[in-house]
């Protein structure tokens, strides 16, 4: 009986398809904003992205006598702007060293060995992916996504639509501040900013300094414990969300090592907050493209792709893989940036 080489990428069965069609089943480790589901895929052909900004004007319409005329609609002005979907590659190998010993020699059962490592690393590059994923969507919510290093700049939703972001200020430190209120400002002034959007609620994301210094605030602190007891008796997390004035308020503690393993980078900075709209339909999109091989030019992107080759001598597999996306914020006059000064 002829043996198949498990190292023959020819024969071994795992072709570009199959492996990217692999690792996009693989299971995705959960992820707290991930799991909102507030970013629909927009996928593309290629690494550019084209986005047509159109400032249409939403006004109260007069009324009229039956028969007559309605009033004309007025053309927004409209701008054709264009963006680069960042490339994520990731590498690793599968050595022959790695599965010697698992049989003797002749035996048909060692390509499901190799299989079983190839879908071993390709997990690892998925799981890498996906917080990837999430801390760039954590900084999508902030209207700008950094790059691994927690500097760099991948995109800016406030330059990019010409938008000052929006800052206020909670003064947790002073305890004559009514907080109800300002969480009642907060929501006013996200709903004049809809501009023809919808949101179904707001949910503010902070860092546990400012989570902390909320719930122990003068004018929060007795509504918070009311709220505490109940969900103590569910056995709920109460940092997991805490409802004020219709807001929902919930400690997010993302990180991620730099790569330089300098230190790590927080997804929310411990003495802030970051208020987003929930349930809106075209506020926040995650580019998608397509990866830079030879099969995939022109053809629409997917969250992720692998594909491997023969390393010389026949040694292993090397491994490729990427993931090329950006999740952004398109309406970033939504967001508002909450801080405590005091």
């Amino acid at each position: 009986m002829p043996m198949n080489n498990p190292f023959d990428t020819l024969n071994s069965g795992f072709t570009l398809a199959e492996m990217t069609a692999a690792i996009n089943n693989l299971p995705a480790r959960p992820s707290r904003i991930g799991s909102l589901n507030l970013f629909s895929d927009v996928t593309l052909h290629s690494n550019v992205a084209i986005i047509e900004l159109k400032n249409n004007v939403l006004s109260i319409l007069p009324t009229r006598p039956w028969g007559s005329p309605g009033t004309t609609g007025k053309a927004g002005e409209r701008e054709l702007k264009s963006l680069i979907i960042p490339h994520t590659p990731w590498e690793d190998a599968v050595m022959a060293a790695d599965v010697i010993g698992i049989r003797r020699f002749g035996s048909e059962s060692a390509l499901e060995t190799v299989q079983d490592k190839v879908l071993e690393k390709l997990q690892q590059a998925r799981d890498i992916f996906d917080v990837t994923d999430e801390f760039r969507k954590a900084k999508a919510l902030q209207g700008i996504v950094l790059d691994a290093d927690g500097t760099s700049q991948l995109f800016n939703s406030y330059s990019f639509f010409n938008i000052t972001k929006k800052s206020l200020d909670f003064k947790l430190g002073d305890t004559t501040v009514n907080v109800p209120s300002r969480v009642r400002d907060l929501k006013r002034y996200m709903e004049d900013n809809l501009m023809g959007e919808t949101m179904t609620g707001i949910r503010v994301f902070v860092g546990p300094t400012f989570y902390d210094k909320l719930v122990n605030h003068a004018s929060v602190k007795e509504i918070f414990l009311n709220w505490a007891g109940a969900q103590a008796r569910l056995g709920t997390d109460l940092r997991a969300g805490f409802e004020l004035e219709g807001v929902i308020f919930e400690e997010y503690r993302g990180m991620v090592p730099k790569p330089d393993g300098s230190g790590s980078v927080q997804f929310i900075p411990d003495s802030q907050g970051m208020a987003v709209p929930i349930g809106t339909t075209n506020t926040f999109k995650r580019f998608v493209a397509p990866a830079d091989y030879l099969d995939t030019v022109n053809t629409l992107g997917q969250p992720y792709y692998a594909h491997q080759e023969k390393m010389p001598g026949n040694r292993g597999i090397q491994l490729f893989a990427q993931s090329n996306t950006l999740p952004i914020c398109l309406r970033p006059g939504l967001l508002v940036e909450l801080k405590t000064t005091a």
